[in-house]
């Protein structure tokens, strides 16, 4: 129940930092907000489905916490769409405006290119800018055992000035999130990782998020999401050993059933202590001693409290307390991996930094490998 009101509590104070200037309009008034979509080709995207979402408590609550829009509509053959609402759907009781965004809201295409763009109605009517779709060619090619990841960015479609990218990949039960790996990237850089990270069954596909925000509560910001490229990713020469195997965390004996189960999420099914400071380790219980543990892959884990490291422990028997820490991450990463270790061990254990006001909040899942 302590959960649920603080998962409350966290919308309405969403919500409320999300309030804008004074609208141009009283609740009664009707307000348009129009638009085109405009599809990978820069040809206008007719009969295509865009979403309407209002960021209000009513609305953040009535239409399942934000992943159904508040409306949506159909674009004509121009690709033209056009939204009437009251002004009160728009406003607060003292006419702040609630930020709103409209994205195109195909549900028979989920892996389709997606633009988001979010801003203030402030006035009775309210074009937007167009709504242009991003192919970004994702595509990727295997070497010398490294996955590497290329695509070409907004600039194709004559978008510019964008603030950040995000490479991100989805599994397969992941619900609508792409939370089996996300990295912050700069335009140019190299995306390359170990294809055993995202090898096996669990893995569905990737895309590039990017965006670019708004100068100003007037103004409008941007994200843009690409196709997403869902060309498998073989998953040999490594073996999965933590698959299903018990788990544990600090400050109660009960075992974690999703740290280990390949969900990758989603949302609370990770959360370990919401607003935790008495989470400093968890565990990963293999089974049985295995003679040379060669990678320990974390995804998702999150925390409270000030940046320190995560520390990585591999053992094989702890009654006699625990071995030295044998590699350690910064605790701004929240998806990392430890490769090379070579080492003897049943026990992997993740660890913070001692500080105090810090605790694990949560972990999307633990995976350990072995090679063939």
């Amino acid at each position: 129940m302590k959960k649920f009101f603080l998962f409350i509590l966290s919308i309405l104070i969403i919500t409320s930092c999300n309030l804008g200037p004074q609208a141009q309009y009283g609740p009664d008034d009707t307000v348009k907000i129009s638009g085109k979509c405009i599809d990978t080709d820069s040809t206008s995207y007719d009969d295509m489905e865009i979403g309407l979402w209002i960021l209000s408590t009513e609305s953040f609550l009535t239409d399942f916490f934000g992943l159904t829009p508040s409306t949506y509509t159909v674009t004509d053959s121009s690709g033209y769409y056009e939204f009437l609402r009251k002004g009160r759907d728009f406003t607060t009781s003292n006419g702040s405006t609630y930020k709103v965004a409209v994205m195109n809201y195909n549900t028979n295409l989920p892996l389709e290119p997606h633009t988001r763009i979010d801003f203030y109605p402030l006035n009775l009517e309210n074009p937007v800018p167009d709504l242009k779709l991003w192919k970004a060619n994702c595509s990727f090619n295997i070497d010398n055992g490294n996955v590497n990841f290329s695509f070409e960015g907004v600039e194709k479609i004559g978008i510019n000035d964008i603030d950040t990218y995000r490479f991100e990949v989805k599994a397969k039960i992941d619900g609508i999130g792409y939370n089996l790996w996300q990295k912050k990237i700069a335009k140019g850089d190299t995306i390359s990782y170990p294809y055993y990270i995202f090898g096996g069954n669990q893995y569905l596909g990737w895309r590039i998020l990017c965006e670019k925000k708004a100068s100003s509560d007037a103004d409008f910001s941007f994200i843009y999401m690409s196709e997403t490229d869902t060309t498998s990713i073989p998953l040999t020469g490594y073996t999965l050993i933590s698959l299903g195997k018990n788990s544990f965390r600090e400050a109660t004996p009960d075992t974690i059933k999703t740290l280990t189960d390949g969900g990758f999420g989603p949302y609370p099914s990770y959360s370990l202590s919401i607003g935790s400071t008495d989470v400093s380790w968890i565990v990963v219980d293999l089974g049985q001693v295995y003679d040379s543990i060669f990678s320990v892959v974390v995804y998702g884990i999150t925390h409270t409290g000030e940046s320190g490291k995560y520390y990585l422990i591999l053992d094989d028997d702890t009654t006699n307390g625990w071995d030295e820490k044998i590699d350690s991450v910064s605790m701004d990463e929240n998806y990392f991996y430890f490769q090379n270790l070579n080492k003897r061990a049943r026990f992997v254990r993740i660890e913070l930094s001692k500080m105090s006001n810090m605790g694990i909040t949560g972990c999307r899942e633990i995976s350990v490998y072995k090679k063939n």
